[in-house]
């Protein structure tokens, strides 16, 4: 009895610590960019993510700016819906809760992809040299020098 018990609370924990995680994350995320780095995977990179703008996006859309909102993000009213999946993942069967992620994915990298290619401006762009690993680089390298 006590084994079937311990099996069942393993799947019930790991989706606890994924959204601990999932919530770390956010935390950490919110920290960086209230510091004024913006995006940490842009400051860090120089690629812009596929989530690039959607903070400024949300803000926007608060203060009523909707056609500015969806200037720097047009994903901005999936937010609500990955919120909800989020939220009730545990209440969908594992094939449909895989089906919906992997929809998520696959539309955030599609339009990820078209603005890089179609729409690049300063809120969606690829500048590596821009990066503080390139800097960083540079500067051992020329420090070896």
């Amino acid at each position: 009895m006590t084994g079937s018990k311990r099996s069942e609370n393993t799947p019930r924990r790991k989706k606890v610590i994924q959204k601990l995680v999932l919530l770390a994350t956010l935390a950490l995320y919110l920290t960086l960019t209230s510091l004024t780095i913006g995006c940490p995977i842009k400051f860090l990179t120089g690629i812009s993510c596929p989530g690039c703008g959607m903070s400024r996006a949300l803000f926007c859309a608060l203060k009523g700016s909707i056609r500015e909102a969806f200037y720097y993000h047009p994903l901005l009213p999936t937010v609500p819906l990955l919120v909800a999946y989020m939220m009730f993942d545990n209440s969908l069967k594992r094939r449909t809760s895989h089906a919906v992620a992997l929809s998520f994915i696959v539309l955030y990298i599609s339009v990820y992809i078209v603005r890089i290619i179609f729409f690049a401006n300063d809120i969606v762009s690829i500048d590596l040299s821009n990066g503080l690993i390139v800097k960083l680089s540079k500067r051992i390298f020329e420090g070896i020098k």
